[in-house]
C-alpha cells in the first residue's frame, strides 16, 4: 500500500495565485477530470512573513489533487495499491501544467511512503547494540547521490530512503530530488525521464529488501 505519493516541480509560480481567471484556466486544462474542487489555502513566506492566497485543485474525496505554491507545484495522491497509479496520474497532470505555463522549472522531486507487511528478515536492516533492542520502533536512514541523464542534461539527484521498523509493519519512505545547478530549465520530456529513472531506483531498493 502506497500511503502517500507526491510529484513536484520547483520554480516561480507566484502569478498562479487564487483568482477566478487562474481557476478557470486550471479547470479547462484538466477538463477530463470530473468534479474537481478549487480550494484556497494560505502560504506564508518564512523569510518575510508575507501571506499569499494559493490554489489547490482536488477531486471530491480529496484522494488526489494539484497544489500550486509560490515556488513549488505538487501533485499528491494517497492510499493507492501500486505506485504506477501515482506515477501515471501525476505525470499526466504535470506534463499538461508544464506545456500550458511557460515557467522555468529548476528542480524535480518524487516522494512516496509505502507500507509493507513486517517480516523477521527486516531486522537485518539494522545491527543494534543490546541497549536499544527494546525499542518499539527503529528508524534507519540512507542517502546517496547519483547522476542521471535527463534529455540532453546530466543531472545529479539526491536519493534518500528511510525505513521505519515497528511491530507488524515496515514503512519505507522515498525522496528523490534533483540538485539545483547554476542554470537549468526542465521540460516535460525531462519530467518523463526523471520519473522513469526514479521508479527504477525505487524498485531496485524494494528488490534489495526482498532479497535480505
Amino acid at each position: 500500500m502506497i500511503k502517500d505519493f507526491r510529484l513536484s516541480l520547483f520554480g516561480n509560480f507566484e502569478n498562479l495565485n487564487y483568482t477566478r481567471e487562474n481557476i478557470d484556466e486550471l479547470f479547462n486544462l484538466y477538463s477530463e477530470e470530473k468534479n474537481m474542487i478549487p480550494i484556497q489555502f494560505e502560504e506564508i513566506n518564512v523569510t518575510t512573513g508575507e501571506k499569499s492566497k494559493r490554489v489547490r485543485l482536488s477531486n471530491e474525496d480529496q484522494k488526489y489533487g494539484l497544489q500550486i505554491g509560490v515556488e513549488r507545484v505538487d501533485f499528491e495522491i494517497n492510499n493507492i495499491t501500486d505506485i504506477r497509479e501515482g506515477i501515471e496520474k501525476g505525470e499526466n497532470f504535470l506534463r499538461k501544467f508544464i506545456k500550458k505555463y511557460n515557467v522555468l522549472i529548476n528542480r524535480l522531486a518524487i516522494n512516496a511512503l509505502e507500507e509493507v507487511e513486517y517480516e523477521e528478515k527486516y531486522q537485518k536492516l539494522v545491527n543494534t547494540v543490546e541497549f536499544f533492542k527494546e525499542n518499539s520502533q527503529i528508524q534507519i536512514g540512507n542517502h546517496k547521490v547519483e547522476e542521471l541523464k535527463l534529455s540532453t542534461k546530466q543531472t545529479k539527484v539526491n536519493i534518500i530512503s528511510n525505513f521505519y521498523l515497528a511491530p507488524n509493519i515496515l514503512e519505507i519512505s522515498f525522496d528523490i530530488n534533483t540538485i539545483i545547478p547554476a542554470m537549468i530549465n526542465y521540460t516535460d520530456d525531462d519530467l518523463n525521464l526523471f520519473i522513469e529513472e526514479s521508479n527504477n531506483i525505487i524498485q531496485k531498493i524494494k528488490n534489495d529488501l526482498k532479497s535480505l
